[in-house]
């Protein structure tokens, strides 16, 4: 069966045996799920089985997820996450959308200690 990843309660794994061939690894978010298989007849059989224990729909290939793009390129087997969306929404919340960028205060490679600060911390 599926056992927790571990370092996340969300995402469910389910290890080569049984009636599947591949691993397959399931996220699941309140009414959204993501499935990952590396071969696609191994996802379409999960898929299926899930779908007539669970209500729900296949939406096809995934293209946001949980407000992220995702691009998967088939071909080099890479899979890119990309929040801009969600950060041009956080930055228009707050009334920061419009707002000139400003370049990092610090040069890079600068480290501060809480000695550099006036802040307390704890």
């Amino acid at each position: 069966g599926f056992k927790t990843a571990g370092f996340q309660d969300s995402i469910w794994v389910r290890e080569v045996g049984g009636d599947y061939e591949d691993r397959l690894i399931v996220s699941v978010h309140i009414d959204d799920t993501l499935m990952a298989c590396k071969s696609s007849a191994t996802l379409e059989k999960f898929k299926t089985a899930f779908l007539t224990q669970f209500e729900g729909t296949d939406e096809g290939p995934v293209s946001t997820y949980l407000g992220t793009e995702l691009i998967c390129d088939r071909v080099n087997r890479t899979i890119t996450f990309k929040q801009s969306v969600y950060v041009q929404k956080i930055l228009q919340t707050y009334g920061a959308w419009d707002k000139p960028s400003v370049k990092t205060p610090l040069e890079a490679g600068v480290r501060l200690t809480k000695e550099d600060s006036d802040f307390c911390f704890f």
